[in-house]
């Protein structure tokens, strides 16, 4: 298991790529297909971003 500090970096690193699926889907001239993947990923992104926050909180640590 991760100790609190690689749980704040992967937190990051996931906000970082929920940044990146968000500006992609405000963009214009996605495919059907496209933008339902990419709101795939958000949704995903955002409940790994939970689940990590709560390992934080367990840990020790406060999530960033």
């Amino acid at each position: 298991m991760q100790d609190a500090g690689e749980l704040r970096a992967s937190l990051a690193g996931y906000r970082e790529q929920l940044r990146a699926v968000e500006a992609h889907l405000e963009s214009e001239g996605l495919e059907d297909a496209q933008r339902s993947e990419l709101e795939q990923v958000r949704k995903d992104l955002v409940e790994v971003i939970g689940l990590t926050q709560d390992l934080v909180k367990d840990s020790g640590g406060q999530a960033a």
